[in-house]
């Protein structure tokens, strides 16, 4: 009897989700199921490059003046590994800028 039940129940679900699918594709206009042409973009590559050669001057000082001197550089702590992720900015300064 329990046998019977599952199929019934399984029936029930199948013919739910098949009637759901259905109603979804007859209620979903046609212009809704393709993607419409993009725009043709003039000057694309402008910002991206700016964009760039921000971030690149950004970094750019704290590599050419690269003498500092971390409160613990050079220390034993410095070189443990679990500890070192941590507190590296006290000896590597340059994660501060």
């Amino acid at each position: 009897m329990a046998r019977r039940t599952r199929t019934s129940t399984l029936s029930v679900v199948l013919a739910l989700a098949a009637a759901c699918l259905l109603a979804q594709l007859a209620l979903t206009p046609l212009s809704a199921a393709f993607i419409s042409p993009r725009a043709e973009q003039k000057n694309v590559e402008v910002p991206a490059v700016l964009g760039a050669l921000a971030v690149l001057g950004t970094s750019l000082p704290a590599q050419a003046s690269y003498n500092w001197v971390g409160p613990l550089t050079g220390s034993e702590i410095c070189s443990t590994k679990p500890i070192v992720w941590l507190i590296y900015p006290l000896c590597d300064p340059v994660f501060l800028v």
